[in-house]
């Protein structure tokens, strides 16, 4: 069901290529240019794509690996409990570690060893890239096709969703059964309301959606479908809707999909355990900030302005806009104000679960990802309609404008702070390459946001999304394989080849426990206390521990091996300066 009811001035022609299998193609072109760079360069990332990786490498190795190469402790969950060295990961539902071992299965042709980073993050790309073309094809049911193109590819320049499509994480994977479920649920209101009747069909479609999202990352894609589904009966005062969406037929499907890996794990390491994972990873979340992660309400609200630049020009004036037009409470539509179903669809799929993410205690930048779609297809559509928009020449708007152009200046510009203290060591065409253009990005910025800021927002945005598409490729291909200090595990594991190079010593890390060593060393290292190397190289003779190069000193009988390799290091998962060692046991010393 369409709402050919935009008001939107402009050539057919341009209506029917929006539309066409070319702009498909276009939005793939697109997505392959800002998400492919830096796939195959940049490091293992910490901590999700480590762990995620780590996971999926072993799960795969406990079925491609010969019996007698298998390690009884790394791959005793086979591919039912993912296991990241010896420990079961049963916060995280399966299905993105069988999509991962897949991609290592077809790159490596079956050989496990042979595996790479990339090859774990290619599922990542692909998701993404099927997470804009089914925003595109949702628009077009919801809105003129120019706005469904755009609104498509706003959401695939924007930062948020380039970062995450560079790892190997869950997230896209999610964002993809999120847009399924929404655009079945779009699907299924409109045949409520002709029919008064969800067919059987539709209604299983519309579950296994969900289902499969759980299996994804758990309830977020239920989440979200449900509480539009809430929104929407409460908007409308047709409460009868949720029954019509069949929940006993939902309950049904998503104990099929979702039921066998429950029981076989749940039996794996027991039910205590596992529940108790699974309502920590949920309600512990909502409760009390997990890992440091905590931020306070407006947290997304305010970073939105960042996450979904350049796409972000319009878009509270384009929520605003909506809520107008088709806003969720009841009394709107007695005042003849909710007659735009799309707007009001998709005020239902943003305004519930963006509040829950605002409330709950653990916050990351990419929680709120689901919504992303949404808010570019309203977006898109307020920029279509720009000129019309009330108080488009209201000082309020002029100084969003400009903050938006300062946002865009700092994103091209602090790339070059994240390497600046690497620049020495980057290769000749850096230079070259990446100055021009942070400095046509402040020039751009300069001239168009803070100088010429005019009625002509679609000029204004075409240049945004151009230094995106620019930025991302530099950023990626170029800045951040050659940032060195961020490197801390890729350093010093040239130095642990360089002093093992057959592979065979003991190794363990005392002080620096991230997630990426495991995989560096296929999760061979072992995890210590620096108060327990001595003992631990005691024990092993032959061992080696990576350690931080200030707590040798208070340690006896052990030798640095890398007394050349004084370069310290940035850790970002927890913002501190790194220095590392590798220390042996000196031979004849008690």
């Amino acid at each position: 069901m369409r709402d050919r009811s935009i008001g939107i001035d402009g050539r057919s022609g341009r209506i029917a290529w929006a539309s066409s299998l070319r702009a498909g193609l276009s939005l793939v072109l697109l997505c392959l240019v800002c998400y492919l760079p830096g796939v195959f360069d940049i490091p293992t990332i910490d901590r999700d794509e480590a762990r995620f990786a780590q996971a999926s490498r072993q799960m795969v190795e406990s079925v491609l690996l010969p019996e007698e190469e298998r390690d009884p402790t790394l791959h005793a969950g086979g591919i039912v409990v993912p296991m990241v060295g010896g420990k079961p990961r049963i916060n995280k539902p399966p299905l993105v570690y069988y999509l991962q071992g897949l991609s290592v299965a077809v790159f490596t042709w079956g050989e496990p060893r042979r595996d790479a980073i990339w090859m774990y993050r290619i599922p990542g790309v692909v998701c993404a890239t099927l997470s804009v073309l089914l925003t595109w094809r949702l628009g077009l049911r919801l809105f003129d096709a120019r706005a469904a193109v755009l609104g498509a590819a706003l959401l695939a320049v924007c930062p948020l969703m380039v970062v995450d499509a560079h790892m190997a994480r869950a997230d896209q994977l999610l964002l993809v059964t999120v847009l399924a479920t929404q655009a079945l649920l779009w699907k299924a209101w409109g045949t409520i309301g002709a029919r008064g009747v969800l067919p059987v069909r539709d209604g299983i479609l519309l579950w296994a959606a969900m289902a499969i999202g759980i299996m994804a990352k758990g309830p977020i894609t239920p989440m979200v479908g449900v509480l539009t589904a809430v929104a929407l009966a409460f908007a409308t005062g047709r409460w009868s809707l949720l029954w019509r969406l069949r929940p006993l037929t939902g309950i049904a499907v998503v104990c099929v999909v979702c039921g066998p890996w429950v029981y076989a794990v749940g039996s794996a390491v027991g039910w205590g355990d596992f529940v108790a994972r699974i309502v920590d990873e949920t309600l512990g979340r909502a409760g009390e900030a997990k890992e440091g992660h905590f931020g306070p309400p407006g947290y997304h609200t305010v970073l939105s302005a960042v996450l979904l630049w350049p796409g972000s020009l319009l878009t509270l004036a384009a929520v605003g806009r909506a809520w107008r037009r088709g806003g969720l409470w009841r009394r709107a539509s007695r005042r003849g104000l909710g007659a735009r179903r799309a707007e009001r669809f998709l005020l239902a799929w943003i305004v519930p679960s963006w509040v829950v993410f605002e409330l709950v205690m653990t916050k990351l930048p990419h929680y709120t990802m689901p919504m992303y779609p949404a808010l570019a297809l309203l977006s898109a559509r307020a920029l279509l309609v720009a000129g019309s928009l009330p108080g488009i020449r209201s000082i309020g708007m002029r100084f969003g404008v400009r903050l938006w152009g300062v946002i865009g200046m700092i994103l091209g510009l602090g790339a070059a702070a994240v390497v600046a203290r690497d620049l020495a060591g980057l290769p000749w065409y850096f230079g070259i390459v990446y100055v021009p253009c942070a400095m046509a990005a402040a020039t751009l910025f300069r001239t168009f946001a803070m100088r010429r800021f005019g009625m002509d927002c679609l000029g204004l945005l075409g240049s945004g999304m151009r230094v995106a598409v620019v930025l991302s490729v530099v950023v990626f291909q170029f800045s951040l394989p050659q940032a060195r200090s961020l490197w801390n595990t890729e350093r010093i594991m040239v130095e642990v080849g360089r002093v093992d190079p057959s592979g065979t010593r003991r190794l363990a890390a005392a002080g620096y426990h991230e997630d990426s060593l495991a995989f560096a060393t296929r999760g061979r290292i072992e995890r210590i206390g620096v108060e327990q190397v001595e003992a631990w190289l005691d024990s092993r003779p032959d061992g080696l521990v990576i350690v931080p190069t200030a707590s040798i000193r208070s340690m006896q009988g052990v030798r640095a091996l890398t007394d050349g390799w004084r370069e310290p290091g940035y850790n970002y998962s927890n913002g501190r300066r790194v220095d590392l060692s590798i220390v042996e046991r000196v031979r004849g010393v008690p």
